[in-house]
């Protein structure tokens, strides 16, 4: 897992899911790749993730790590805190 660069686009997580940490209260969450593809304004998979803004479903916070996983399996293990990388 890493965390997303400036040029990281939807292209880069390859249909799995980006995983989204919130840095204030520490909650995670997956954000599917069709519903990135939805929101973005650019072409496609073109869209890079750090015009993507997010809020915490638990405490409303808008800082959150945005991370890059290496496959599906890892981002779900990484949301059911069995992974500890926060970013």
């Amino acid at each position: 897992m890493r965390r997303a660069e400036a040029r990281s686009n939807i292209f880069t997580l390859d249909n799995g899911p980006l995983c989204v940490a919130c840095q204030d209260c520490g909650h995670r969450a997956l954000v599917e790749t069709n519903t990135l593809r939805s929101k973005a304004k650019a072409r496609y998979n073109m869209e890079e993730l750090n015009s993507f803004k997010f809020r915490c479903g638990q405490c409303g916070s808008r800082a959150v790590d945005k991370l890059i996983p290496h496959d599906q399996a890892e981002a779900y293990r990484w949301a059911k805190g069995e992974l500890d990388y926060t970013g």
